[in-house]
């Protein structure tokens, strides 16, 4: 027997919001475990079919299919300046002795 959808959202709310913070902590390994969490219940929500999803429709579930967008949106955002971030921190990917055409750089000889 499958759990309810307000159930499926509750928890999908709360694993967002473990990687939300684990993402703020910048720890690797919760963000990991929570982002193979969530991808469970992805799948869980995708097994409701559309008929399914409006009989089971409530404000209750609105309300926390709202939050789960709200939370995605904020982790996306800050995912993304954590990869810029680190982009910036990382250095230059172009070889100082090679050209891109694999011929040497007159400054390297």
């Amino acid at each position: 027997m499958r759990r309810s959808l307000a159930s499926t959202l509750q928890e999908s709310v709360e694993v967002a919001e473990a990687q939300l913070a684990a993402a703020r902590s910048l720890d690797a390994e919760a963000l990991r475990l929570a982002t193979a969490r969530r991808q469970d219940l992805v799948f869980e929500l995708e097994r409701y079919s559309d008929d399914e999803m409006k009989a089971a429709a409530t404000e209750e579930t609105r309300d926390l299919a709202l939050d789960l967008a709200e939370l995605d949106q904020r982790l996306g955002r800050i995912l993304a300046a954590a990869l810029d971030t680190f982009e910036r921190l990382q250095p230059p990917q172009s070889s100082r002795t090679y050209a891109p055409d694999g011929r040497m750089r007159e400054s390297a000889r």
